[in-house]
């Protein structure tokens, strides 16, 4: 036995106490409770480690395994009110309060740990009836991590089946006590030095026994997760990041990724739609807005794992975070954390590569706005002018402001869409409230109950009388109706900005191809939007369209028929955008009143030695054929 824990330690208490001690330590509860009254009373033990460790003998002694209840005895409520449980609730309490206030010396914890689990796996089986009776989580946190530095100490503690699922309740009990306690403090610095070791979670095993402690599913794990963040900047702790580190040990013993391919792993998903994102950008808002002198040259490391953190969440899990991460105040974050020039390969690619790329979605730009409007002070500061990720930010803004004078235009013109014939023999185009709806799938429009005859009978409308975003977009996430709409006026309005050089490379590629059909690519993905004309077959719609089997690719199919059998009036558009990891693809057809465009271009690209033009020259020449600037010769999505 521990030198610590012996009887023989109470000698060096005085007299009168030393009595009452050594009955206490022989069971009896009474002068139990006396030695309880007495340290909750009288603050010089409470002042003084030394003293107050001269009672641990008592509590140790009371810990005694054999006289926790079995069989019938454990449903009687009387034992937590008196008798051995009660003493060792007392006991209990001592002992993890000792280490919120003086050190205990490590080799004491063999001897000390085997007594104290028994009786907390005991108390615990109770803490769903009455918390109270449960151990005390700030205290037993702290007890842990006291020891958790010592080798020893450490491999008893990691390998005793239970202290996992224990941890996380004792981190749930964290959260349920008021942030005005003193303790608590303390509570969450224990925490995150747990959280912190490697050891603590090494195995699938260890992190299944965390998530079981946490409620039983991950969604419950990524909750306590989210709550430690939140509660970051109140109590000021885990500023080296210990979360993130916790994170990775789950994520990597929980074992191999989702089958999908996408990096997000099942912490990571459970985190996303545990909001995550809003808690972190919340935390490194608040950080640096309280520490702006102190973080003027430096951020803690918790800051630039937060924010490459973010970064992994938005590249994986797509553009569908960006709106509400913009209303907690992303923007700030980016501009304050490029001050420090710090973490600036990350602050780059979150600017350059998911901001831009965001700016075709409707729901972003409905919010860019305002949240632009946040940050208009602090992005004039010298530190972030100068900084490295300003030239990036600058060309975002640029974009930015193109994107969103579009987006007024798009909102103030919406009763004023023009729609075109769906029978594409006819190709009328005109005001949408001159054009009938398919009262079926309410996708196709047309002109006259004729038109609509003529494409049920003759056309493909019969077989694919279905909403046209189930077979023109890849499956990935769900995009609104709105979402769609704004994103093929948006492919209209870039399309006649660079009609000319759409144009251009299309007589390109059919001066190289005479007799292949082909398709016009938008790409979104970074920036201004890039154009590339490519071979329109099916297996190069297998390629964009990978995440469908080979049957579904039938309603593409119906529109390469359509775009066949309308004379050159129907042009193949896909737009291209960015959906984490992978781009996402939706087949947007302009329609032409008539085929003078293709008619054009055909000529042009048999004229001779046009494969030889500079881009420049032959794009005057098709300018000059088309007269792009009359209305009629251009057409809409």
């Amino acid at each position: 036995m521990h030198p610590a824990l012996r009887l023989s330690v109470l000698d060096a208490l005085p007299y009168t106490l030393k009595r009452t001690a050594l009955a206490a330590a022989r069971g009896s509860e009474e002068d139990l409770c006396e030695i309880h009254q007495r340290l909750i009373a009288d603050t010089q033990f409470n002042d003084d480690g030394e003293k107050f460790r001269l009672f641990l003998p008592i509590f140790y002694a009371n810990l005694d395994r054999a006289k926790i209840p079995i069989g019938d005895g454990r449903d009687d409520p009387s034992i937590f009110t008196a008798g051995p449980v009660h003493s060792a609730m007392i006991s209990l309490h001592h002992i993890c309060t000792m280490t919120l206030f003086i050190p205990l010396p490590s080799d004491i914890f063999s001897d000390l740990w085997p007594k104290l689990w028994k009786w907390v796996e005991f108390l615990d089986a109770y803490r769903f009836t009455d918390d109270k009776t449960g151990p005390d989580g700030i205290a037993f946190v702290k007890f842990v991590s006291m020891f958790l530095p010592d080798k020893i100490a450490r491999g008893i503690l990691t390998s005793t089946p239970g202290v996992r699922c224990m941890i996380a309740k004792s981190w749930m009990l964290l959260f349920k006590t008021s942030s005005s306690s003193p303790v608590v403090g303390y509570g969450f610095d224990a925490l995150t030095m747990i959280l912190h070791s490697p050891a603590v979670v090494a195995s699938r095993a260890d992190a299944e026994e965390f998530i079981e402690g946490a409620g039983g599913g991950l969604e419950d794990l990524a909750s306590l997760v989210v709550g430690y963040v939140d509660r970051i900047a109140q109590e000021n702790f885990g500023l080296d990041g210990e979360i993130f580190n916790f994170i990775h040990n789950v994520e990597t013993a929980l074992g191999p990724q989702a089958s999908n391919g996408m990096m997000l792993g099942p912490l990571y998903t459970a985190l996303g739609a545990a909001d995550i994102v809003r808690s972190l950008i919340q935390m490194i808002d608040s950080l640096m807005r309280k520490n702006a002198s102190a973080y003027a040259t430096h951020i803690p490391p918790l800051i630039a794992k937060a924010v490459h953190f973010l970064l992994m969440l938005f590249v994986t899990s797509g553009p569908h975070l960006i709106p509400d991460a913009l209303r907690a105040g992303l923007l700030y974050v980016v501009i304050s954390c490029s001050r420090v020039n710090q973490c600036t390969r990350d602050l780059t690619t979150l600017v350059e590569e998911v901001l831009t790329s965001s700016l075709v979605s409707y729901a972003t730009l409905s919010v860019l706005e305002d949240s632009l409007g946040t940050v208009q002070e602090i992005s004039k500061s010298p530190k972030f002018l100068s900084s490295t990720v300003f030239k990036h930010w600058k060309t975002f803004i640029e974009l930015s402001d193109e994107r969103l004078a579009f987006l007024r235009e798009f909102n103030e013109g919406e009763q004023k869409r023009r729609k075109v014939c769906d029978n594409v023999q006819c190709g009328k185009i005109g005001d949408r409230s001159l054009f009938k709806r398919c009262s079926s799938c309410k996708s196709y429009y047309y002109c006259s109950p004729k038109c609509q005859k003529t494409d049920w009978l003759a056309g493909e409308h019969r077989n694919f009388c279905q909403s046209y975003p189930s077979f023109r977009l890849s499956e990935l996430q769900p995009i609104p109706v709105r979402e769609r709409t704004f994103m093929r006026a948006l492919l209209n309005h870039e399309y006649r900005k660079i009609a000319i050089d759409m144009y251009t490379n299309q007589v390109a590629f059919m001066a190289q191809s005479p007799s292949s059909p082909f398709f016009t690519l938008f790409q979104f993905d970074r920036g201004r939007v890039q154009i590339e004309v490519q071979p329109l077959t099916i297996s190069r719609l297998r390629v964009l369209w990978s995440d469908r089997a080979d049957q579904r690719l039938g309603g593409l199919r119906n529109d390469l028929l359509r775009a066949a059998r309308s004379a050159h009036r129907v042009d193949v558009h896909v737009l291209a955008m960015t959906e984490g990891l992978k781009e996402r693809f939706f087949l947007v057809p302009l329609r032409l009143q008539t085929s003078f465009v293709y008619d054009t271009l055909a000529r042009i690209s048999k004229q001779p030695g046009v494969h030889k033009m500079q881009f420049e020259d032959l794009a005057q020449t098709i300018s000059r054929e088309l007269g792009v600037d009359d209305e009629q010769h251009l057409g809409i999505h």
